[in-house]
């Protein structure tokens, strides 16, 4: 079963993909079903783009109702679909709570920030994607032997191997996150709030409709980015990246940064970048690998 304790679908990402390829997750990895970002690898066999986009954004919106518990990340027990499909920033600032805290009832992916932020420390956000990273990574399903270098606006480009959910690369990479100090990110909150809030404001001058993302947004872009990137990573491409998917990166930090209400404190993504990997030019290494130092 994909369900994790107590009945609840997980908003997995990848989970898609093992099925495909016949891996069976342990019952510790299950809970961590849902890798950096969210359900963007959630489609059904032979689902692409659009239909792919809407099958997650139904996935999230029909979760079962977990118990609303504040200390585990989650303030709500399910929001209505007009709320998943209305700013995220609006939905927010309605109930008064941590953004991430009021939308964790999603999954980990959400709650476990909450958690974080609470405590002031993101390793155990981090931590959550271990398991399944130790599963892919080193020599997973679709084994990383193969180099591909993505290619995009203009003449920016990075070589990785993750060929099953490779957004989490892009996202890193695109943002500036793989650059950071990973001790720092991962050790000083200080430090992962100050980035954070440089990233945040960067992204809130320089996109038009920062204000208007939603979580429907993001789960579109998430499950329409993901599959596309997915093709290129296993496909017979030139690596060739569209704009509109590099965008969607943006998006997508746009909305995490969205999720801290108010528009303060850390966003936990950039954590789970430094504890996954890190950079060697314009190369991903990968901590699973051993090739990046160990921080959780």
């Amino acid at each position: 079963s994909l369900l994790e304790p107590g009945g609840r679908n997980p908003t997995a990402m990848v989970w898609f993909p093992f099925l495909l390829l016949g891996v069976s997750l342990a019952d510790e990895v299950q809970q961590s079903c849902h890798l950096l970002q969210t359900n963007s690898q959630w489609r059904k066999k032979g689902q692409r783009g659009p239909r792919a986009a809407l099958g997650a954004v139904e996935l999230a919106t029909n979760l079962s109702a977990p118990v609303a518990d504040k200390s585990k990340g989650i303030c709500l027990s399910k929001l209505s679909d007009e709320e998943i499909k209305a700013p995220i920033e609006e939905v927010v600032a309605s109930y008064g709570e941590d953004g991430w805290c009021t939308y964790g009832f999603l999954g980990d992916w959400v709650s476990q920030c909450a958690v974080g932020r609470q405590n002031r420390e993101a390793k155990s956000f981090a931590k959550v994607f271990e398991p399944l990273y130790q599963i892919y990574l080193p020599d997973g399903p679709i084994k990383p032997r193969t180099e591909v270098t993505l290619k995009f606006l203009e003449n920016q480009s990075v070589t990785i191997r993750d060929h099953l959910y490779p957004l989490d690369d892009l996202y890193c990479y695109v943002n500036g996150w793989y650059s950071l100090d990973r001790d720092q990110l991962m050790n000083n909150f200080t430090y992962l709030e100050e980035m954070s809030e440089k990233s945040c404001k960067h992204l809130e001058e320089t996109m038009p409709h920062y204000h208007k993302v939603s979580m429907e947004t993001m789960l579109m872009e998430s499950a329409v980015d993901g599959s596309v990137l997915f093709e290129i990573m296993n496909g017979q491409n030139s690596g060739e990246v569209p704009e509109h998917i590099v965008h969607g990166m943006f998006v997508h930090a746009a909305a995490k940064c969205l999720l801290r209400g108010g528009g303060r404190g850390a966003v936990c993504d950039l954590a789970n970048c430094a504890a996954r990997g890190c950079l060697r030019g314009k190369e991903v290494l990968y901590t699973q690998r051993g090739e990046c130092q160990k921080l959780t």
